[in-house]
């Protein structure tokens, strides 16, 4: 009898670990097979995003049929024909191009799939052989399992999207459904735009007075542009003189550093910090001691321009603005460029580090560089692929 008990127990000990063995088999098969899968999806959308910045960025015309819901299909197909005539219209062609893209989010709700992805161009214009351009956007995909396609496709701060979709910058909304008839509007709107900008800056005229203004106590604009350049995609940028240290405003939600990074690179210029011993955040002067003890016009695009241009106490820095036109003597590198969607609201700040020239020297061409964040930035990257239905103003800053 015992040893009947001892072998049915011996029985239902093996059928129990056989069935926990399978049990286990099958279930790191099936966590196995879930990752392949969204490997394979990864993948998947990597591909049409590469697919998609070179039918943008070169006029190409890559299917994304397979991989693109019809409504993100016209809606990225008319982003892309309408940066081509930019490019067109500019001359602003590239070369030597190449895509970088790096996987930062990926989120599975139901049955969608919540990406983020860092993508990083690089290129040379075509009348500017000698001169290397980056450019860093964030883009945010929507991709549906059961569809096995993309649903929404959508750029952080780029021109298109903001004018077209009215998207925030960080914020990828539900799948898009039909192109409306308002959206459709837009992109008409959008190109209206586009050719009243350019109208405005190929208008001759003379030249500003900005040139009369290097009499005064001119900052070092050959350091200005060595420190654009040599910090916009880092992860911790210097300081701009070594004294005063460099925080990250990109690290605060929905605020972004290109201000705070100009900043410090008039600082490299040699500009002098003006105190005027507030505290909090202060509506006077031009400084930065610690985040909750600073300048308003230290890290603000609009707070900035109007300090630079109003102040009038002697050796600290101000400003002389006019709206940007491709005359050859009203502007030049080291100048601020911030670029904004109306006449009296400005959104973005940037540096002009480099000056190219229409092939018969009438024309003059701003490349810029700046940082919104670590993975949202831009070096020498031609003004008028930025913003090219939108406002753009050049400030001269010199110590007063």
């Amino acid at each position: 009898m015992k040893h009947l008990f001892r072998n049915i127990f011996s029985l239902v000990f093996a059928i129990a670990l056989c069935l926990s063995s399978s049990s286990f088999v099958f279930t790191a098969e099936a966590e196995n097979s879930i990752a392949i899968e969204e490997h394979e999806v990864v993948s998947k959308v990597e591909e049409a995003i590469k697919l998609f910045y070179e039918n943008k960025d070169l006029g190409y015309s890559n299917d994304l049929g397979k991989i693109l819901d019809k409504p993100i299909l016209s809606l990225l197909g008319n982003k892309a024909n309408i940066q081509q005539y930019v490019s067109t219209l500019y001359k602003t062609s590239k070369e030597n191009y190449s895509v970088e893209i790096i996987l930062l989010e990926n989120t599975k709700v139901d049955n969608q799939a919540h990406m983020k992805f860092q993508v990083i161009t690089a290129f040379n214009y075509q009348n500017s052989h000698d001169v290397d351009t980056e450019v860093s956007e964030e883009v945010y995909v929507l991709y549906n399992y059961e569809k096995a396609l993309i649903t929404d496709f959508y750029t952080a701060n780029n021109y298109y999207d903001m004018a077209v979709r009215e998207q925030g910058s960080d914020t990828l909304l539900s799948p898009l459904i039909s192109l409306t008839p308002d959206i459709e509007s837009k992109q008409q709107r959008l190109r209206n735009d586009i050719d009243r900008v350019y109208a405005s800056q190929m208008l001759d005229g003379p030249a500003n007075n900005n040139n009369n203004s290097l009499l005064r106590s001119s900052l070092n604009r050959s350091a200005i542009v060595s420190y654009a350049r040599n910090n916009y995609s880092k992860q911790s940028p210097a300081s701009g003189n070594g004294t005063v240290p460099y925080y990250d405003f990109s690290q605060i939600s929905g605020n972004y550093d290109c201000t705070n990074f100009v900043s410090h690179a008039l600082l490299a210029g040699g500009a002098n910090v003006y105190d005027t011993g507030g505290s909090g955040i202060s509506s006077t002067g031009w400084y930065y001691r610690n985040l909750s003890n600073r300048s308003s016009s230290w890290s603000g695009v609009n707070e900035l321009y109007k300090y630079l241009v109003n102040n009038t106490v002697s050796n600290y820095p101000s400003g002389i603005s006019s709206m940007y036109s491709h005359h050859t003597g009203a502007w030049d590198t080291g100048y601020v460029m911030q670029f904004g969607n109306s006449s009296s609201s400005f959104s973005h700040s940037t540096i002009i580090t480099k000056k190219d020239y229409s092939s018969d020297g009438d024309r003059a061409y701003a490349l810029v560089t700046g940082r919104t964040s670590a993975t949202q930035n831009n070096n020498n990257q031609a003004a008028d692929d930025m913003f090219p239905n939108g406002y753009k103003r050049t400030i001269y800053v010199y110590n007063y």
